[in-house]
């Protein structure tokens, strides 16, 4: 769970059908990052969450996702670009946008679970947004993030939590490594 001035954020790792994922599949690393935004923009706070999932057997639609632990009474604001899909949620003089890649980005990323466009992965949900993996073949890491923004709102700069939530798979991945 990950702790916002809306509330907290629950993300988790499911299978659709009756087979479970085990938490020996999963790992979840919640880190502060360094926001690389056009200048004159800010944001109080960025935290990534990386999900590595290494299944011990096929497994077919895996999903991960998050949700608010409990109702804000808004819904979500969907706000892609690109290689990019976000969300942004406002209340309370604050806004949380939560980032993750797109088709397109997974898709390159990931050739070897072949993804594609028709059974889009990514699903914007009033509380939160889910990504679903259509195949991971056992043994085989895929790993993937959501990137979380939080600022005041209305922001000195618009756009400054969506700017921030756009970072690339392999540039999360090598500020995991140096921190």
């Amino acid at each position: 769970m990950l702790e916002t001035p809306l509330g907290l954020l629950e993300f988790s790792t499911s299978l659709e059908g009756t087979e479970q994922i085990y938490p020996s599949e999963v790992t979840y690393t919640v880190f502060e990052i360094e926001p690389d935004i056009p200048d004159g923009m800010a944001v109080q706070k960025l935290t990534a969450v990386l999900v590595k999932l290494t299944p011990q057997a096929d497994r077919c639609n895996v999903r991960v996702g998050f949700r608010w632990l409990e109702s804000l009474g808004i819904a979500g604001d969907p706000q892609s670009g690109e290689r990019l899909d976000a969300q942004a949620w406002e209340g309370n003089g604050y806004i949380v946008t939560v980032g993750t890649e797109d088709y397109d980005a997974l898709a390159s990323r990931l050739s070897e679970l072949g993804m594609k466009q028709e059974n889009y992965p990514v699903t914007y949900r009033p509380d939160g947004i889910d990504v679903v993996f259509p195949h991971i073949p056992r043994g085989v890491l895929v790993s993937l993030h959501f990137v979380v923004a939080v600022n005041k709102s209305p922001e000195r700069a618009e756009c400054s939590s969506w700017y921030a939530v756009d970072i690339s798979h392999r540039k999360l991945l090598a500020a995991v490594v140096e921190g």
